[in-house]
């Protein structure tokens, strides 16, 4: 009779300890897309955009969009802008975290501008701007607009990965 009790307990105390155990799953999914057009004046258009989404053992949930658009003129001018959002959900309520940070870069008449810009939940904490003049970059047109195109940065959870 002792051994059914410590069997019966035994097994309660896994199927109670099992449910616990059942929601540590780590996920990820990624979408790619991108668009590149040229036009009969030489003139150049990028677009891509990516979309990544992950879940932790935790719970917490992250989505990273990053968007890149390049505009090239065949005169060497033109301007590009990085946008990455970034959404963290820790598992419970009223806990969401947004950020957006925001890169232009604008190269005319030989002025090249750098404009910075960061937000966590609608509220500026990162605007900055720079200038420089007389930059040269060797190449072509489409070339120099890949090259001055900010990065879209993004984080990874440190934990499950």
């Amino acid at each position: 009779m002792n051994k059914s009790l410590m069997m019966l307990a035994a097994l309660a105390g896994v199927a109670l300890a099992a449910p616990a155990f059942a929601d540590e799953t780590v996920t990820a999914e990624t979408k790619v897309k991108t668009k590149v057009e040229r036009d009969n004046d030489g003139d150049y258009h990028k677009k891509k955009t990516v979309e990544e989404q992950t879940k932790d053992a935790s719970g917490t949930v992250n989505k990273v969009e990053s968007e890149v658009k390049v505009d090239a003129k065949a005169n060497g001018e033109g301007e590009s802008t990085a946008t990455t959002k970034t959404v963290t959900d820790p598992k419970g309520l009223f806990n969401k975290t947004k950020t957006v940070t925001t890169d232009k870069v604008t190269k005319k008449h030989g002025k090249v501008t750098h404009k910075h810009k960061k937000k966590v939940n609608g509220k500026t904490v990162e605007d900055t701007s720079s200038d420089t003049t007389g930059a040269t970059v060797e190449g072509d047109a489409n070339a120099s607009m890949d090259a001055g195109a900010p990065a879209a940065t993004q984080t990874t959870p440190a934990a499950g990965y």
